[in-house]
């Protein structure tokens, strides 16, 4: 089943399922695939700010109250994770020609009209331009809403860290109970030794855990003034001031309402440091998979105790957290080498480097989060057959 929507160019079908429209499955066919999805937290930040202007525009009487209505309740969907299926582009033609704000529109438009039971592609009625984008800047949307989605993962990163490093130094301290003080220090690939190398993991994860946590901070304050704009210079400022009231709200940061000189839109600076932290914090890690295996590899092959077979698991669970250290450490050197060769511009962070920062943030979240699970339950099956 399709529908037909109709473009400059001509006409053409749309499945009728489907929330996006004509624009982006034009932009889907013009610009090149690299088969790399759109980062999910880009997107629902984006929803954010869209559904912060939308509510903008209905307190100060610029939309509509029926039509702001349904496109703030279609933007909290999307914010809330909602038709995620629906951004049909792939990472690298979302950032191009801001083809990603484009599906956005799109999706909310007719999101929203099925709100008001009209049919999708019934753009006389609520039109993705028009009342979705209304009053606002593609370009300096798409700078806004990854600076978003970069602080809230950065966050959510950190707070992974901190949880790992919590079961390390309790892993240690386990550890060193079986070697005492009197005796020879540890012999590398033994138990005790494993437990003074998760502790000094830990204890470098605490130092990148700082650094990762005054970069992210400059991310902290994202500045509406390119995002956002007016029609009616008068109004401008009133606008801008009241998005930012809701989009504090739904965000936790400080939104500013008028440039500063920050290193914002126009300066990708704090991001390639935040790159630079999950670099170092990668590191680290892929190390601690090392060394667990050296562990596990110096047990004899008849060795079935308890304590053997929770290090093997422990090894196993630890290589697999350094591959995944491995591929996040890839995507940011492939970050330092795009921003050596010239890919940054003054208009924003490219969308390959601002994907490549998401995505190795997401891994090492993902990975540390499933290791410190493994470590937990260790310690749990410690205590119950002690």
């Amino acid at each position: 089943m399709t529908r037909i929507e109709q473009d400059r160019p001509g006409a053409r079908k749309v499945p009728s399922h489907a929330y996006y429209g004509i624009q982006t499955l034009l932009a889907a066919a013009k610009l090149p695939m690299a088969g790399i999805p759109v980062h999910e937290e880009w997107i629902t930040a984006l929803a954010s700010v869209k559904q912060a202007a939308a509510q903008a525009h209905v307190d100060l009487g610029t939309l509509p109250l029926t039509i702001g209505r349904c496109v703030i309740k279609a933007a909290e969907e999307i914010r809330t994770g909602k038709h995620l299926q629906e951004f049909i582009l792939d990472g690298i033609q979302a950032g191009i020609h801001d083809a990603l704000n484009t599906n956005m529109n799109e999706v909310i438009a007719n999101r929203a009209l099925e709100f008001m039971l009209e049919g999708k592609g019934n753009y006389e009625i609520i039109h993705p331009e028009k009342h979705v984008n209304l009053a606002q800047n593609a370009h300096g949307l798409m700078s806004v809403s990854f600076r978003i989605a970069a602080h809230s993962l950065s966050q959510e990163l950190i707070r992974s860290t901190d949880r790992l490093i919590s079961c390390l130094l309790d892993y240690e301290k386990t550890m060193d109970k079986l070697h005492t003080p009197s005796s020879p220090a540890p012999n590398p690939g033994t138990i005790p030794w494993l437990g003074r190398q998760f502790g000094n993991s830990a204890r470098n994860l605490q130092r990148d855990t700082k650094e990762m946590v005054k970069t992210a901070s400059r991310l902290q304050t994202v500045d509406l003034s390119d995002a956002l704009i007016s029609n009616e210079p008068s109004g401008e400022a009133e606008f801008i001031k009241t998005a930012a009231a809701y989009l504090t709200k739904q965000t936790k940061l400080d939104i500013l309402t008028k440039n500063n000189g920050m290193d914002s839109h126009g300066n990708h600076e704090a991001p390639l440091d935040l790159s630079t932290a999950v670099l170092d914090c990668a590191l680290v890690i892929s190390k601690l998979g090392s060394d667990a295996r050296l562990a596990a590899a110096a047990l004899s092959q008849g060795d079935t105790t308890d304590q053997a077979l929770s290090i093997r698991a422990i090894s196993e669970s630890a290589a697999m957290l350094a591959q995944i250290a491995f591929q996040a450490a890839g995507l940011n050197h492939s970050i330092r080498l795009a921003a050596d060769f010239g890919m940054a511009d003054q208009d924003g962070m490219p969308s390959l480097m601002a994907l490549n920062l998401l995505e190795s943030m997401k891994l090492l979240i993902k990975g540390m989060e499933s290791f410190t699970l493994m470590l937990m339950m260790d310690a749990e099956q410690r205590i119950l057959y002690r």
